[in-house]
């Protein structure tokens, strides 16, 4: 059933292609894209993995556009790395636990007349107006392979946008997609007799999601809700004998309410989000993000600029369920936590930036510092990660994780 759907939104972008006549020519391509070397060297000694992890990511983008109304988007994401986490060819039409070593991450059709946008294919969304935490971003299952650098993972989807400044999106995903768990280097240590089993959810459990946002008085305004599956997976415990068991990750059914607003203000951008969660077995909370941002130009001397970003997120749970296990939210780590982002560049290729996090209530962080140096189409990063806090919390548990690295970036 499931392949049945996909192939059923695909002959329907080809219908649309076919019918739109002898205008349906390739008229322009464009390609884009970037490539990257990643390096990071792990400080302290881990018997879970080497200690060192290199990987080569190619991520090409093309964009063929028919005619006036028609376009077609393609994403490639190539990739090799020291630990195998990427390996085989293109996944199925529904991407499981792997991290594939030739993939595609989106691959669409796209009709954009005036009031009108209809995307069909393979896509990822980003509703956030926050950053790393944000209500309103249910659609994609996460890569969390990396926990620090995770990513989107595209979801086949039906979009329907009506309206410019104001407007109503309509999204249906016929099933669900499982997200990619910790690697080697950051999966969770369990007790002796205890290991991770295969993910478990139901692919054929469709997803929707809808928002309507409008601009008033400089405001952007945006509420919407989700039905579907959870990106994050909840735990179950399987005994096989008295000293035998399994971990099982589950993806819960789950409803999400959610607003969103942001504004510029006497220079600064305010954002904020807010959303409800109710889910099935799990706990039902709120949760909310707010933050402001600033870009600063001529600190110090003309050719200099200074942007910082500062982000507070919260929850509060309205009933709470006793799970057997603790859960596996990557979601609620930052809850009542600090988040901010400074940069300062010295000039247009020279600069030094801070990334941080800290957990006002179990007393764990993250904090990356990191020189970056850009000219033309390249970009490179040297930088430290380093993680601190109880072993029991978030960040506190790969405390021994600290690593230094690099990342060579080429846009073309």
């Amino acid at each position: 059933m499931n392949y049945a759907k996909s192939q059923l939104l695909v002959c329907l972008l080809v219908l649309v292609f076919c019918t739109s006549g002898s205008k349906a020519v390739l008229a322009q391509t464009t390609i884009s894209g970037k490539a990257d070397i990643y390096g990071a060297a792990y400080i302290h000694d881990d018997s879970r993995s080497k200690e060192q992890f290199a990987e080569i990511r190619f991520q090409p983008k093309v964009t063929s556009r028919f005619n006036e109304y028609f376009i077609v988007f393609v994403a490639g994401d190539f990739r090799l790395d020291t630990e195998n986490y990427a390996h085989s060819f293109m996944d199925d039409t529904v991407e499981d636990s792997n991290r594939w070593a030739a993939n595609a991450s989106e691959v669409y059709g796209e009709f954009n007349r005036s009031w009108l946008r209809v995307r069909a294919g393979k896509q990822i969304f980003d509703w956030s107006v926050t950053d790393t935490i944000s209500p309103s971003d249910n659609i994609n299952p996460r890569d969390w392979t990396d926990i620090i650098e995770w990513e989107r993972v595209g979801v086949h989807a039906l979009d329907v946008r009506l309206g410019s400044d104001t407007y109503i999106e309509f999204v249906y995903v016929p099933w669900a997609t499982v997200s990619k768990l910790p690697g080697k280097r950051f999966e969770v240590e369990l007790p002796d007799g205890v290991s991770l089993a295969k993910q478990r959810i139901n692919r054929s459990a469709e997803q929707f999601a809808a928002r309507a946002g409008t601009v008033i008085n400089g405001f952007d305004l945006c509420a919407g809700a989700y039905k579907g599956k959870s990106f994050n997976p909840a735990t179950q415990l399987k005994m096989h004998s008295l000293t035998s068991a399994e971990v099982v990750p589950v993806y819960q059914d789950e409803e999400v309410y959610f607003l969103s607003a942001a504004k510029e203000l006497i220079g600064f951008n305010f954002r904020a989000e807010t959303g409800f969660f109710r889910q099935q077995q799990d706990d039902n909370f709120a949760q909310g993000v707010v933050g402001a941002d600033r870009e600063w130009a001529g600190v110090f001397k003309p050719e200099d600029t200074l942007y910082v970003l500062v982000q507070y997120a919260d929850e509060m749970i309205s009933k709470r369920h006793d799970s057997a296990l603790p859960q596996i939210d990557f979601r609620r780590n930052l809850n009542n936590s600090l988040l901010s982002r400074i940069k300062y560049s010295f000039n247009e290729n020279w600069a030094v930036k801070l990334d941080s996090s800290y957990n006002f209530s179990k007393g764990d962080s993250y904090i990356e510092p990191t020189v970056v140096w850009q000219q033309n189409r390249w970009e490179v990063e040297a930088g430290m990660g380093i993680f601190s806090g109880p072993k029991n919390t978030f960040f506190g548990r790969y405390k021994d994780d600290d690593r230094f690295f690099m990342k060579t970036t080429y846009n073309f």
